[in-house]
């Protein structure tokens, strides 16, 4: 069971070192820890989500209370309480996908914070879920959550590839120059023929069956 727990702290050095070795010291898991600043000055307040049974949160709060800078603590597990997680995920984007992209995290309520020439930086927030999505088919994208799941028809993009093929046609008529070199294209076979080999693992054609000392294999 999850046990979450409010702090008030003296806002000193090494103060979350020793709320951390205390749970540690007592063979609890610390699922969640978070700090941030208080309106009271010189106080820091530490947001603590614990692993432990119901009759263990007695005593790990009471032994809170014996560090000397612990001021406060609250169990929050039966109280009433909002409770959100926060993501930040880096997505690589080219000009052509970048509106497809953002036009999908606006469909989970994403909301992005950064945009470089590459990539595209993703705010979620969020209560407990799973999303699920298949990487080589059309299915729907399925969001489950505490309310019930959810799906989402969203098409894959189309000429995804036809930046990077550009790029290499124009590199050959001497118009440009291809971030990709004979190089990288070798390294990113190799990646994705070990990150498929469990999807396509039932083939029996001689590719597949290659020699594990092939660059590609383990």
């Amino acid at each position: 069971m999850l046990i979450t727990y409010v702090l008030h702290v003296d806002d000193k050095p090494g103060v979350l070192n020793r709320v951390s070795s205390l749970v540690r010291r007592r063979d609890y898991n610390i699922e969640s820890l978070t700090v941030g600043h208080t309106a009271e000055a010189g106080v820091s307040r530490i947001t603590l989500v614990v692993d432990a049974n119901p009759e263990a949160a007695h005593r790990i709060e009471a032994n809170l209370y014996k560090l000397v800078h612990v001021l406060r603590v609250e169990n929050l597990t039966e109280v009433p309480a909002v409770y959100r997680h926060l993501a930040l995920i880096k997505v690589a984007a080219s000009v052509d996908t970048r509106t497809q992209i953002m036009q999908l995290a606006d469909v989970f309520r994403g909301r992005v914070v950064d945009v470089a020439p590459d990539s595209l930086m993703i705010e979620i927030t969020g209560t407990d879920g799973r999303l699920s999505l298949s990487t080589f088919g059309s299915e729907p994208v399925l969001l489950e959550t505490p309310q019930g799941p959810e799906t989402f028809d969203l098409p894959n993009p189309t000429h995804i590839q036809q930046p990077l093929i550009q790029s290499l046609v124009n590199a050959l008529r001497g118009q440009g120059q291809c971030p990709s070199t004979g190089e990288t294209a070798a390294r990113t076979s190799c990646v994705m023929d070990a990150v498929l080999d469990d999807y396509y693992g039932g083939r029996d054609d001689a590719f597949w069956n290659r020699p594990a000392t092939w660059p590609g294999r383990k």
